[in-house]
């Protein structure tokens, strides 16, 4: 896309130790210095292991998304395309991944009430105005790019 590779760090592992807190960020933090300081990666990504997910176990995690993942030591990235929502994320051990996949939930949802609905309204009314619209929305539908493309 053009971006110098100069902006971005150098590219590691989830749960690489990058450092140690520094002086003068440990004081603000009021932490000691010394503290390991650990590469992160997806939230849900680490929900697996602050879960104790074990290899194959599947998670669910609930959020912004809905999200199935597992932690494995084998995935065929070539079958994701196959799946829409399919993603994968290398797992915070090394060694390991996370396919899943991913579902609107419940911070989607109340994105689209507020853009809908004033703030009074309450669920079973937005649910039974939904269950009034017919199978396939009269034709209605809904342009998913919501930002400008170029």
């Amino acid at each position: 896309i053009g971006v110098p590779h100069s902006l971005f760090p150098p590219l590691v592992s989830p749960g690489e130790m990058m450092g140690e807190l520094q002086p003068d960020a440990a004081s603000r933090l009021g932490l000691p210095c010394g503290v390991p300081v650990i590469s992160a990666g997806h939230d849900t990504q680490f929900a697996l292991f602050g879960a104790g997910a074990g290899i194959n176990e599947p998670v669910l995690s609930s959020g912004t998304w809905e999200i199935l993942m597992a932690r494995t030591s084998q995935v065929d990235t070539a079958l994701l395309g196959q799946y829409p929502g399919a993603t994968c994320e290398l797992d915070s051990r090394t060694g390991l991944y996370n396919p899943g996949m991913q579902y609107l939930a419940s911070g989607v949802l109340e994105w689209i009430r507020a853009l809908f609905w004033s703030p009074d309204v309450n669920w079973d009314t937005i649910l039974a105005q939904a269950a009034a619209i017919p199978y396939g929305a009269d034709g209605v539908t809904m342009d998913t790019q919501l930002l400008d493309s170029p």
